[in-house]
């Protein structure tokens, strides 16, 4: 269902559940408590940073 969603709502709204994903997961992990360690943010880190690198303009070259 929750690619059905993503496959009929613009990319826009996509790419933000995308970036939100371990954000929420890493809440609903500390509410249902779990231990956390440092590994698993750095990894949920990686990964937004990742996600925000991709959807960054690239800086064209001026001459």
């Amino acid at each position: 269902m929750n690619y059905r969603l993503l496959k009929v709502s613009s990319p826009l709204f996509a790419s933000t559940v995308t970036l939100l994903m371990p954000i929420v997961a890493i809440i609903w992990g500390i509410l249902d408590g779990e231990k956390l360690t440092a590994l698993q943010f750095a990894g949920a880190g990686v990964i937004i940073a990742g996600l925000i690198f991709l959807r960054s303009k690239p800086n064209s070259i001026k001459k």
